[in-house]
């Protein structure tokens, strides 16, 4: 049963049933007081009735002739009588009624009355017994159908009434549980769209129930909405991340196998063999630098990240004993700028952000070259920078480096072996730790790599008193 049948069923009834309780207690108390009033009056004409049937006995010599007297003076009155002597029946002006009803009556003792309704040729009676003496009853009989018809006719304006108030309130209840229901029916119907991925909907909204559902549901779609986006975003990067990783491998696989049938055919000199092994373990090292950062990526994902107190000057000491033979090779100078601070954030993840900022600085610096790291406190939180002077970043090509597998120049990265995802791995770890990864560069001047992380998501840097600088 739907909703708009339970609302609109419950008011009918409700309306039904108390109009026709109360109607019925109106006519139950109207009839019940019309009775009372009846027998008030029963009661009163039999007692002149006695004391005018005794003058009749002194008037007509005896009993008999005066209740004649007055029997057929009351009759066109809807009055009768009826006198018992010693249990039998001598006068009666009323035909019809049983003498078991008369007899039931004969018990009344002296100074009482006796009164009951009995129904004789479809018309009511109340009928009043007074004993006169102990051998003499006197029975005063009223015709009181008029109190009954009275009673039906009540019935019947209550049934007219009744069913035209149960045709309005049937319209009304109508209107109100369709009014009602329509919020819930557009629900359904906005529901039902957004079942087929139709999310441009908008439900009233309302200070009611009604309405605060419709604003919850109007929220629940365009979350819903933004959900959805968001998944078909994140499978589209994925699939672009899969197809940009399988071209990847492909492009060294290929070339490894090339020199491996290169060195197959048996006219290949010396010098052309271990020119072809040192482009297959050339190759084979890129394979192995992108598998290593693609398992850094998937651990950066799978495990999330906890906070921890992280001294950089630690830090700046692993990276050094991890980076120097590149420095070196590079002939740059690395130097590391921060006051004696400690951080509450994942020393794993900020030692692969450095680690990836400063290869690539190196890497594409000039020998001779400078990079400097500096770790700064800033009004909403702390800020970690890697500046270097190289070559720079064309400008059309900044908003991409972050993508993966992107190279500015594919010949050169594939002289230095690099992967293409390493600035994707660092623009993923530092929005694993709440913040954003900000890149400015121009060509031949150099590039500035900024981590702003928000001081709610890095907790406080405890400054030191002192600010320390260190090259190599």
């Amino acid at each position: 049963m739907k909703l708009w049948h339970k609302i609109f069923l419950g008011i009918f009834l409700t309306a039904f049933f108390v109009v026709i309780l109360y109607g019925c207690f109106q006519i139950y108390e109207n009839h019940k007081d019309n009775l009372r009033r009846e027998q008030e009056r029963s009661l009163g004409e039999m007692e002149l009735l006695a004391a005018a049937i005794d003058n009749a006995e002194e008037i007509f010599g005896g009993i008999l002739p005066g209740l004649q007297w007055y029997g057929k003076y009351y009759e066109d009155k809807g009055i009768y009588f009826s006198f018992y002597k010693k249990e039998e029946c001598i006068y009666q002006s009323l035909e019809g009624i049983e003498p078991e009803i008369y007899a039931s009556m004969l018990d009344v003792k002296n100074n009482q009355r006796k009164l009951r309704i009995t129904k004789a040729d479809h018309r009511y009676y109340i009928m009043t017994a007074g004993r006169r003496n102990s051998e003499e009853v006197l029975f005063y009989l009223r015709d009181i159908t008029a109190v009954y018809e009275d009673r039906k006719s009540q019935i019947w304006y209550l049934s007219v009434w009744l069913g035209i108030f149960l045709a309005v309130t049937a319209l009304v209840a109508l209107l109100i549980s369709k009014a009602l229901t329509r919020p819930l029916k557009k629900l359904e119907q906005s529901a039902g769209r957004v079942n087929e991925g139709n999310y441009e909907i908008f439900c009233a909204q309302g200070t009611d129930e009604i309405g605060r559902l419709g604003a919850a549901f109007n929220s629940m779609a365009r979350a819903v909405e933004e959900r959805e986006e968001n998944l078909r975003e994140e499978a589209d990067r994925k699939q672009q991340f899969i197809e940009a990783m399988t071209h990847e491998i492909n492009t060294p696989l290929t070339s490894i196998l090339g020199y491996a049938q290169l060195l197959k055919t048996a006219n290949c000199t010396r010098q052309q063999q271990i020119k072809a092994l040192e482009n297959i373990e050339s190759e084979a090292r890129r394979i192995q630098q992108m598998y290593q950062k693609l398992m850094q990526l998937h651990k950066i994902r799978a495990e999330g990240w906890k906070a921890e107190p992280v001294k950089l000057r630690d830090l700046e000491a692993d990276l050094r004993q991890d980076l120097d033979q590149l420095f070196a090779k590079q002939q740059v100078r690395v130097e590391f700028q921060w006051e004696r601070q400690t951080v509450n954030s994942d020393y794993l993840l900020l030692y692969i952000l450095l680690s990836n900022l400063l290869r690539n600085a190196a890497l594409y610096s000039d020998r001779g070259g400078r990079v400097r790291v500096c770790a700064e406190n800033c009004e909403d939180g702390f800020v970690l920078r890697v500046q270097d002077w190289g070559r720079g970043i064309p400008a059309e090509a900044v908003e991409r480096v972050t993508e993966p597998f992107y190279r500015v120049d594919k010949s050169r990265s594939r002289q230095t072996g690099g992967s293409g995802i390493g600035l994707y791995l660092c623009r993923q770890i530092v929005e694993q730790l709440g913040g954003w990864l900000e890149i400015h560069s121009a060509e031949e001047k150099g590039t500035t790599v900024t981590a702003r992380f928000p001081r709610n998501v890095t907790a406080l840097i405890q400054p030191g008193n002192t600010a320390e600088e260190s090259s190599s």
